[in-house]
């Protein structure tokens, strides 16, 4: 019944995303047109924004993680993979261990705001830190990931 809640509140958490994001369209001006229109105009490049992945060791990192970065306007989303099995070579040694994979979507005028807001909360020595820049995206969803994360961010 875990799984199933959170599947339930991962799919509540998309519709909210998707109200949202047609909410901020609708609103403005008297009749939401003028609103509609300037804030659909906006052109988006996808060479502006990137996917950065982080691993962390479990839920409660990853949450805490990914909760500071949205907060903090440095990431329009985190998805958090459970179940990653990861392996390394360590101080000479080959580990493996299962984490968590965080899946970040923010602009890439933000990745060292980014990168330092990871290393200070992150509990690993040399955390996993890796942006790649998108190609292609959907535009509105473009624009709702710079509308999501802006130079006024709250520390």
């Amino acid at each position: 019944s875990c799984a199933l809640f959170g599947h339930a509140r991962t799919r509540y958490k998309q519709i909210w995303q998707v109200y949202s994001f047609s909410s901020l369209l609708r609103s403005s001006s008297s009749s939401g047109v003028g609103r509609r229109r300037s804030f659909c105009n906006i052109k988006m490049s996808a060479d502006e924004f990137c996917v950065v992945f982080v691993t962390v060791p479990d839920e409660k990192v990853a949450s805490s993680l990914s909760s500071a970065l949205v907060e903090g306007r440095l990431a329009a989303c985190v998805n958090s993979i459970p179940g990653v099995q990861s392996t390394y070579l360590w101080e000479g040694k080959v580990q493996t261990d299962t984490e968590h994979l965080l899946m970040i979507k923010t602009r890439r005028a933000l990745f060292n705001d980014l990168e330092t807001k990871v290393k200070s909360l992150h509990p690993y020595d040399l955390p996993e830190i890796i942006a790649v820049p998108l190609q292609h995206g959907l535009a509105p969803y473009l624009e709702w990931i710079a509308s999501s994360t802006s130079s006024e961010r709250s520390s």
